[in-house]
């Protein structure tokens, strides 16, 4: 039987892509359009597409030193639209 001290956990080198998007924090559509343009480092396997994680750590690393903190970078009040109108007493 295996000692729970013996357990090593283990990140994979690669994942498919609905895994990148969730590890992204993005839609596929998004994922996508980051990897055709180079940002995230992909392969095929057989059939299978796979997203290295390291690329997605990187780019994630490389948006928090070039973005700040919310102190250094606070975010926009949202703009309030027209919105729905409001309703009147009828008299």
């Amino acid at each position: 039987m295996p000692n729970h001290s013996d357990v090593v956990a283990l990140t994979p080198f690669a994942v498919r892509p609905k895994e990148a998007a969730r590890l992204a924090g993005c839609c596929l559509a998004v994922l996508y359009e980051r990897l055709n343009g180079g940002v995230y480092q992909s392969f095929v396997d057989g059939r299978r597409r796979l997203v290295t994680v390291e690329s997605i750590k990187a780019h994630q690393k490389k948006l928090a030193a070039t973005q700040g903190t919310p102190k250094t970078n606070p975010a926009r009040p949202m703009k309030a639209g027209p919105g729905r109108p409001r309703k009147t007493a009828k008299t």
